[in-house]
């Protein structure tokens, strides 16, 4: 969201974040490693001259707002079907913020479903 209108710069930036969210909903298996996953998303990133992720980018989600299994190099946890998957990709540069941040049901059938149907766009009010 901005007031106003976004500049080039942030329309750029917040298109990376959602390429790199589909680069890693794509990967949402049942049986997949976490770590595999951020190793992917790091070289995705770097790919798109943008920095590697350094922070937390993707967990389940359950009775908690973070759970295990989390997208981070030390994850052990393998993911499974009907786990609940927020996904939020995103960066700093000294001018710009870019970030979306979604939920994703991982299926039987090797898919991840969206939770909800809003539009992925830069809201300018």
């Amino acid at each position: 969201m901005v007031l106003g209108k976004a500049s080039q710069e942030l329309r750029e930036g917040f298109a990376i974040a959602c390429d790199a969210q589909q680069h890693t909903v794509a990967k949402l298996k049942a049986g997949a490693s976490c770590a595999e996953i951020y190793a992917a998303h790091n070289d995705y990133m770097k790919s798109r001259s943008a920095p590697p992720e350094l922070r937390l980018y993707g967990h389940s989600q359950g009775y908690d707002l973070v759970e295990r299994p989390l997208l981070r190099s030390d994850e052990t946890m393998p993911l499974a079907a009907n786990m609940c998957m927020a996904v939020h990709p995103g960066f700093f540069k000294p001018t710009n913020f870019a970030f979306i941040c979604d939920n994703f049901l991982i299926k039987a059938d090797g898919s991840a479903e969206p939770l909800h149907k809003s539009e992925q766009k830069i809201w300018e009010l």
